[in-house]
């Protein structure tokens, strides 16, 4: 089935693509659904319709469209009045003047399961055409899946050239990973683009990248405020855990990711602990997160490690950092 929707999306021009997986509506009916949750045709999306005279092209996946049909046909006569509509087995289709949406009946795995195919050879196809046919790409998943790693996987596979061209024309997750799940709001979310229309890809940019764009906008503040505040923890988290383990003579849990591997020593991996965070204390501090006394107390606490209690250690440094988001400066609204 896949290949056939796989030919049907190739077949179409267009200038962009949302794929939604896992977004078939929970409510009974077409006036139930608001803004809000609407996954189908959400905001951003008919912004772009109704802005833009290019042509789009919306594709979702969803095994439960098979029992919503008569709900489908409603919504789409409502929202996109005078379209053709007609049916390709699993496959719903519906196309006016300068948009096709495909409704597709059909689970979509991100690895083999359940004796099921992957089905993530889908995705990385639409991720190629994107890149060469040069259409944005935004896929959001709301089954709850967890498709930041995949999402870095497809950007590593490419060359310096590619990357460069991914940035521009492919997101995934318009949360920007702060609302990850099946009810993501999509009034509150959208794409953040840059004045030339490229994406703003928050996920895919470097510590100084998004250093520069702390304080642009306060939704853009917002999201990097989760997005720094979760990694900071994690940091401090996965290292300081393999750092007592080495202490303790057993294997890292982690090694490899953060710079350390099975034969590194405790200190090698607190010193890759005292690396990490210290490349993140730019950005917390220009958020207000991180105050200068703070961060000198930081720079004490790792010339004391080795002679504190490990646990309160771990404490003290936890507690250095904000966790309520400091008023945002104003800012002009681009």
């Amino acid at each position: 089935m896949f290949e056939r929707l796989l030919h049907l999306v190739n077949q179409y021009p267009k200038s962009f693509l949302y794929f939604g997986v896992g977004s078939c509506p929970h409510v009974q009916t077409v006036e139930q659904l608001t803004p809000k949750w609407d996954q189908l045709l959400p905001c951003f999306v008919r912004d772009i319709y109704q802005n833009n005279k290019s042509r789009l092209q919306v594709v979702h996946v969803d095994p439960q469209f098979t029992n919503r049909r008569d709900f489908l046909i409603a919504y789409f006569e409502k929202h996109l009045p005078g379209s053709i509509f007609y049916d390709d087995e699993n496959l719903m289709v519906w196309e006016s003047d300068r948009i096709q949406v495909i409704c597709a009946s059909a689970h979509f795995y991100h690895s083999r399961r359940y004796n099921q195919e992957d089905t993530t050879w889908f995705l990385e196809s639409l991720t190629e055409e994107s890149l060469v046919n040069g259409f944005k790409l935004v896929y959001q998943e709301y089954t709850g899946e967890e498709i930041n790693e995949i999402y870095h996987k497809l950007y590593d596979m490419c060359d310096d050239n590619l990357r460069r061209r991914f940035q521009r024309q492919i997101l995934f997750d318009v949360s920007y990973g702060s609302d990850v799940g099946c009810m993501t709001d999509m009034e509150k979310y959208k794409p953040f683009y840059k004045e030339n229309g490229d994406f703003l890809n928050l996920q895919l940019y470097t510590n100084q990248e998004l250093y520069d764009l702390i304080n642009t906008h306060p939704a853009i503040n917002e999201i990097l405020f989760k997005k720094l505040l979760t990694k900071y923890r994690m940091l401090l988290n996965d290292i300081h855990v393999d750092y007592r383990r080495k202490i303790n003579g057993d294997l890292p849990f982690y090694p490899n990711r953060y710079g350390y591997s099975d034969e590194s020593t405790p200190e090698e991996i607190l010193h890759c602990l005292e690396t990490e965070l210290f490349s993140l204390a730019p950005q917390l501090q220009k958020l207000g997160i991180l105050s200068q006394e703070s961060l000198e107390k930081l720079r004490s606490y790792f010339k004391e490690a080795t002679s504190m209690d490990r646990y309160k250690w771990y404490d003290q440094v936890f507690k250095l950092i904000k966790f309520e988001p400091p008023p945002f400066p104003v800012a002009q609204v681009q």
